[in-house]
Order: C-alpha cells, then structure tokens, then sequence
C-alpha cells in the first residue's frame, strides 16, 4: 500500500503472532489460515526488504500448500471453508513474484522494476509480461 512507518514492526508482529505451518491466521490465537492474508505478508515482506524471509516464507508456503498434504492452489481458508479454491488467491501467488519479488510498481509515468532477489537467486529473467498494454523482457540481476 506504500506505507512504510513501522513496516518492520508491523511485520514483525505478524510473524510471531499470525504466521503458522506456512500460512497466516485471520486473527491472533485462530485456528483459521488464510491464504490472502499469507501472500499479501509475503509480498510486504518483499517490499520492505526482507527478502531473505520474504523467500524463506514463500518456499514455506509453496512447499505446504502446492506440494504438500493440502490442496495444490490458494484456497479460501484452512480448516474452514471447504477449502475452495479461489482464483484471486491464485492471482496473489503470482503478484509475490511481480509485485514483490521483481518490485514492479506503476506511476502516472510508466512503471518502474526494483527487484528484491534473495541471496539464493543470482538473476531472473521474465519474458513476454505485459506491463502498460506492451510485451516486455525484464531482467534483474542482484
């Protein structure tokens, strides 16, 4: 959202308070995770510059809900909710890799790529996104 005062301890709080099993509750002591609330946790985490957690939390995610004993795709919420999928989530997923790890942000100019690679990724290449109605190829190296 752009708001950054307090965002480390804003963050912080979260992660000792929310963050669980690879995903976040809806609210302190919650059985409930939420799949919305976890990748939006990433991808601040991303923008704030925490990207070594930023990657730790999203393998973590990655490995319980798309390769692990839940379902292969963001759902509504665990345990409740039937465990629906829910395509918005699926949509979120993919804004971690573009709104936080590759940082792409639009103004009225254009947009502008400030990745936040972790030390485990050398350089990603991302072909044929379409930013502004136009194709493009970013690069970003750390």
């Amino acid at each position: 959202m752009g708001i950054t005062n307090r965002a480390k301890d804003t963050l912080k709080s979260i992660d000792e308070k929310l963050w669980v099993n690879g995903s976040c509750r809806s609210t302190e002591g919650e059985k409930i995770l939420w799949d919305r609330s976890a990748l939006y946790y990433i991808m601040a985490l991303f923008r704030a510059g925490e990207q070594e957690k930023a990657w730790t939390k999203l393998k973590e995610y990655s490995e319980t809900r798309l390769l692990g004993d839940h379902v292969p795709y963001a759902v509504e919420a665990y345990p409740e909710g039937g465990m629906r999928h829910l395509s918005a989530e699926s949509g979120l997923y993919c804004r971690v890799f573009t709104d936080g790890l590759l940082n792409i942000s639009f103004n009225e100019k254009g947009y502008t790529v400030n990745g936040n690679l972790p030390n485990e990724i050398k350089a990603v290449t991302v072909k044929n996104i379409y930013l502004n109605g136009k194709a493009e190829e970013i690069y970003v190296k750390r």
